[in-house]
């Protein structure tokens, strides 16, 4: 993506951060948004430990040097942060379930330039996971092609936005 020119992004569901220092890593320059409401979504999680993991992603974040700007809300809440055709990518990996998904791909697509990137993570099968439905409504319905989908152990759709799938 570097090759490309892409200089800004939106990354929703952040997490740890891994992702976010890695897109910062690999594209020195970038402008990245980070969109993660920081809230318990795993059987596992509970308020603390997720609050625990918001203060290490803060620090972790501050002492990179990259420019990154947490949003601490859900998706929804943060897309009228961003005008249209605002940013070069947008990276979905928050809330998996189906209708999360769809959302997601309905509000930030318009938000990706033209010629930019729309990248899912997770296109798989799984328990309460509906990225691969989502996307194969959306791209089908929206006569998005081509599109691709990375060979890995956690797979990534991807495709580049033009003005036929706006």
């Amino acid at each position: 993506m570097n090759m490309l020119g892409v200089r800004s992004g939106i990354e929703i569901g952040t997490r740890r951060g891994d992702s976010a220092l890695h897109w910062c890593k690999a594209i020195p320059g970038l402008k990245l948004t980070c969109v993660d409401p920081y809230v318990p979504y795993y059987q596992d999680s509970d308020a603390d430990s997720v609050e625990k993991i918001y203060k290490e992603v803060q620090h972790n974040i501050a002492q990179s040097g990259y420019n990154i700007d947490l949003c601490r809300m859900s998706s929804h809440e943060a897309v009228s942060r961003f005008a249209d055709e605002s940013v070069d990518f947008v990276y979905i990996d928050g809330d998996h379930r189906f209708d999360a998904v769809m959302m997601d791909l309905l509000q930030y697509v318009p938000k990706v330039k033209r010629n930019g990137i729309i990248v899912l993570h997770d296109y798989f099968r799984g328990w309460e996971c509906g990225v691969v439905d989502a996307v194969d409504s959306y791209t089908r319905n929206h006569a998005v092609n081509p599109w691709y989908v990375t060979y890995d152990w956690s797979p990534t759709a991807f495709w580049q936005r033009s003005a036929e799938h706006a």
